[in-house]
């Protein structure tokens, strides 16, 4: 695992190349489980991502937001549907 940021270094996804922003996205899962007990969330709390198609980076980050207590349901939805919840104004529907 990479040393800035949760995803591998070898990823298209680092933050190997972000230079100066990079100092911004430190991985620190125990300084996120603190900021979310200072957020009145002690026990952590569940969401849902929605997703179109499959995503491995979804995965990935649910992984991660599972290590400092954060539940994550990953819902796929087709492209139509995503779109109508998003900009329509269900996403509190679930």
């Amino acid at each position: 695992m990479s040393k800035r940021g949760p995803i591998h270094a070898a990823s298209q996804w680092s933050l190997k190349d972000q230079g100066e922003y990079s100092k911004y996205y430190e991985y620190n899962p125990a300084e996120s489980r603190r900021l979310l007990v200072e957020a009145s969330y002690p026990n952590g709390f569940s969401t849902l991502f929605w997703i179109t198609g499959t995503s491995d980076a979804s995965e990935l980050w649910a992984d991660y937001l599972d290590a400092i207590g954060i539940k994550v349901t990953i819902k796929p939805l087709e492209s139509e549907t995503y779109s109508t919840k998003i900009y329509v104004g269900h996403a509190s529907k679930g």
